[in-house]
C-alpha cells in the first residue's frame, strides 16, 4: 500500500483526467456536423462556421470598368494628391507671377535699396525663394494663388525694402 501522503495528489491528478476528458467530451458534442452538397462540389457546415467552396464569396459581377468603391488617399489635411499638385500650382504660378508684377512696374530692370545701390536684385532672386511646398499647406486654390501672392512679397521685401529703379526715384515697398 503506497504512503498516505501520496493519496491527496493522485486524487487530484484523477480528478483532473476526469475533468479533461468531460471538457474534451462537450467540445465535440458542440462541433458542427458536416453536410455535403452534391449539386455544388462543396462541403459546409452546419452552425455558424464558414465552409470551404470552390466558388468566390461574392455572386455579382464585377466590371473592370466601372469606377472602384476604395476611398482615395489623402494627406495630413484631407487632400488628395491631385488636390495638393493643383494647390502647390496655384501657388507656384502666383508666386512667380507677383515677383515679375513687382519687378515690371519699376521699368524690370535691377532694383535695389536706396540705402545699398550697390546691391542690385533681379526678378530671379525674387523667385529664387520660391518653396513650392508651401502650396502644401493650403485648403484651396484661392487660398493658395493669395498665399503665393502675399509670400512672393515678402521674398521681395526681404531683398530690399524699399526696392527702387536704378533712378531711386521709383520705388516699391511690401504692400504695394
Amino acid at each position: 500500500m503506497p504512503p498516505a501522503r501520496l493519496r491527496p495528489a493522485r486524487a487530484v491528478s484523477a480528478a483532473l483526467i476526469v475533468a479533461l476528458l468531460l471538457l474534451a467530451a462537450c467540445t465535440r458534442k458542440d462541433a458542427p456536423a458536416a453536410s455535403s452538397d452534391d449539386t455544388s462540389g462543396t462541403t459546409e457546415l452546419t452552425g455558424t462556421s464558414i465552409a470551404p467552396t470552390s466558388e468566390p464569396p461574392s455572386t455579382a459581377p464585377v466590371d473592370p470598368g466601372s469606377p472602384t468603391t476604395t476611398e482615395e488617399e489623402t494627406d495630413a489635411f484631407g487632400h488628395t494628391e491631385a488636390e495638393v499638385a493643383a494647390f502647390v500650382a496655384a501657388y507656384s504660378q502666383a508666386f512667380r507671377a507677383e515677383c515679375q508684377r513687382i519687378f515690371d512696374s519699376l521699368g524690370g530692370g535691377p532694383l535695389a535699396d536706396p540705402d545699398f545701390p550697390e546691391d542690385q536684385y533681379l526678378v530671379g532672386d525674387c523667385i529664387f525663394e520660391l518653396d513650392e511646398t508651401w502650396g502644401e499647406l493650403v485648403d484651396s486654390v484661392e487660398e493658395a494663388t493669395t498665399t503665393g501672392i502675399d509670400d512672393a512679397q515678402i521674398a521681395a521685401s526681404d531683398l530690399a525694402d524699399p526696392l527702387c529703379d536704378a533712378s531711386g526715384t521709383t520705388c516699391w515697398s511690401y504692400g504695394d
